[in-house]
């Protein structure tokens, strides 16, 4: 048998000689050309000894038998030989990378090595008849030296964060999975020193912590196949007009359903269940069959929880973008997402308001979708006994003008707006609701007493039997030159039904004539529906979703054009009910 060809002494020696030139070097631009030399060298000897950077590769790393005057070692074999030349090059190149700035120049020329590496595992599993898992034939351990080099660099930058990210990290499904594995492997890496071929001693290990959350944060959430196929066939579903247009805002109840077209959708819909659990199925086989099936979810939860989990502190403004991503981006991939329940409840009875706040959507989410047990409180009210919702109360403390202006007001206006459309909202706490959206709406910005003054309409529209009482007045004696003293800051259920004079006085919304002499024309408008037909079971309401964020305002003003009541184009206020007599009587 022909002995196995092996790479010529002198590319070995060539190798260690211009390491060690790298090492006195001090100009950039030399210091770049040495190590483009070096890799080409490096990979015309691994392209004849089989040497690969392997998780072993880069603990080997602080162990002195590889340092690299070890090489000069005559007992030494030539593959043993090209590992120690491996491992001293990329030691070389973190403290290139900590010293210099050339952080962006070592990124792009570690993502050739990467790609290199690759490339050789790939041909060493052709010549081999053992099926190797996908995952090992990826250089992962050198991708997690390149994330860490970035994250320990005295150069640390974002747009070199945000480029890796954009254009390398998540380009691919199989870069998604390692990249996901790589992160993992670093934040478990923090506390130990089994790793330190990236590290920085210099840098402050809870500033390299910070920039790692910075960094999980610009990921994107792991987005399995057959999630893509099913919003893809709802979507086609959609585009056929198997949904219904309604908004469930016809009666008393936050029931969607269209029961005129169930029968019709019913085969429709078993057919389209039969079909996704095929393709489903058909997926996993070919998976199965296949040489990898990444668990991005188990890698992506396993990341999350070992970061909010962490003994170390984070600052205010990285804890509340961890909170307000929650319940999209990490609840729906935690196998249990109830062991965030302590850590949330903690920041909702928290000092901070603005934690409080963004940690509410996540518990709603846990006990709307995950069985979280809703601790109801006991009041007194009239000398009874009545239940209030604890979630809901803190959500009516947050409704105020300083949280919708906050840099999270948007958030918190979506997930009102979700809120108040739950079926979870107790039919007592309604009216507290409606007026206290009006009244927040008279202290905010145009664009946003739009939305909060569409909250309050529509929950007036569903709610109309019951809470009519808050507009419309059958006598107005006795009204005029009353003081309201009703506090917005909390929620006091003396006011929630309602059942004597006082308290309807304290309901009545007052602010609503006040906002329809608004100076801004469009919230005018919205303030003129609460006096148009609130029974009209075909009216068509403008949905909080098209205003909340919107920043075209030719678009905004078609929106709010869907929302008019009057008929035969007349103007709102010529066509008010007789019921604003009071408000005629205030505001002359």
């Amino acid at each position: 048998m022909a002995p196995k060809n092996k790479a010529p002494h002198s590319v070995l020696q060539e190798c260690h000689e211009a390491i060690v030139k790298l090492r006195k070097t001090t100009s950039v631009e030399a210091i770049l050309k040495k190590i483009d030399y070096l890799i080409e060298k490096i990979f015309i000897a691994k392209a004849e000894i089989s040497c690969h950077f392997d998780r072993q590769f880069v603990i080997d790393s602080s162990k002195t038998e590889y340092e690299l005057e070890k090489i000069k070692n005559k007992a030494l074999d030539d593959k043993k030989r090209l590992r120690i030349l491996c491992l001293n090059f990329i030691y070389t190149l973190a403290e290139i990378c900590h010293k210099r700035r050339c952080l962006g120049e070592i990124v792009s020329r570690l993502i050739t090595i990467i790609r290199l590496e690759t490339t050789l595992l790939q041909l060493a599993q052709n010549d081999t008849d053992h099926i190797q898992p996908a995952s090992q034939l990826f250089p992962g351990c050198l991708l997690e030296y390149m994330i860490g080099l970035v994250l320990y660099s005295n150069d640390h930058d974002v747009e070199i964060v945000d480029g890796l990210v954009n254009d390398y990290l998540f380009s691919t499904p199989d870069l998604t999975y390692h990249s996901y594995t790589a992160l993992d492997n670093i934040q478990k890496n923090f506390d130990t020193s089994q790793i330190k071929i990236y590290k920085n001693e210099k840098i402050n290990q809870r500033d390299v912590f910070e920039r790692f959350v910075q960094l999980v944060l610009r990921i994107p959430k792991p987005h399995v196949s057959y999630q893509m196929k099913m919003e893809a066939h709802g979507k086609v579903r959609a585009d056929k007009g198997g949904a219904n247009t309604s908004e469930g805002y016809n009666s008393d109840s936050d029931s969607t359903i269209g029961y005129s077209d169930e029968s019709e959708d019913e085969d429709n819909s078993d057919e389209y269940e039969s079909e996704m659990e095929y393709e489903i199925e058909s997926e996993t086989e070919e998976n199965e069959q296949g040489t990898g099936k990444y668990d991005c979810t188990k890698v992506y939860s396993s990341l999350w929880q070992g970061i909010i989990f962490a003994s170390a502190t984070l600052p205010k403004k990285i804890v509340a973008c961890i909170l307000n991503r929650m319940p999209s981006d990490i609840l729906p991939y935690t196998k249990n997402p109830l062991v965030y329940s302590n850590w949330l409840m903690g920041h909702l009875n928290g000092k901070e308001k603005i934690l409080s706040m963004l940690s509410l959507k996540s518990i709603f989410e846990l006990i709307l979708n995950y069985g979280l047990g809703e601790l109801e409180e006991l009041h007194n009210n009239l000398g009874g006994e009545q239940a209030s919702s604890a979630i809901y109360e803190r959500i009516y403390m947050n409704l105020n003008d300083e949280t919708i202006a906050s840099e999270f007001g948007r958030d918190f206006l979506q997930f009102l707006n979700m809120a108040l459309k739950s079926v979870m909202l107790p039919s007592q706490l309604t009216a507290c609701f409606i007026k206290k959206l009006v009244r927040t709406a008279c202290l905010t910005m145009c664009m946003d007493s739009t939305v909060l003054l569409t909250m309050a309409v529509n929950l007036l529209k569903v709610h109309n039997h019951t809470c009519l009482g808050v507009i419309h007045r059958d006598n107005i004696r006795g009204l005029k030159g009353k003081r309201d003293t009703t506090s917005m800051d909390k929620l006091t259920l003396s006011v929630t039904n309602g059942e004597t004079q006082s308290e309807e006085d304290m309901l009545y919304i007052w602010e609503v004539p006040l906002l329809v002499n608004h100076f801004n024309e469009r919230t005018a408008t919205m303030a003129s529906t609460f006096y148009s037909d609130l029974k009209k079971k075909r009216g068509v309401l403008l949905t909080a979703e098209d205003i909340i964020g919107c920043e075209c305002k030719e678009h905004l003003m078609q929106e709010i054009k869907r929302a008019r009541r009057e008929d035969g184009g007349a103007a709102f206020r010529k066509t008010l009910q007789q019921t604003t007599q009071l408000a005629k009587e205030i505001f002359v």
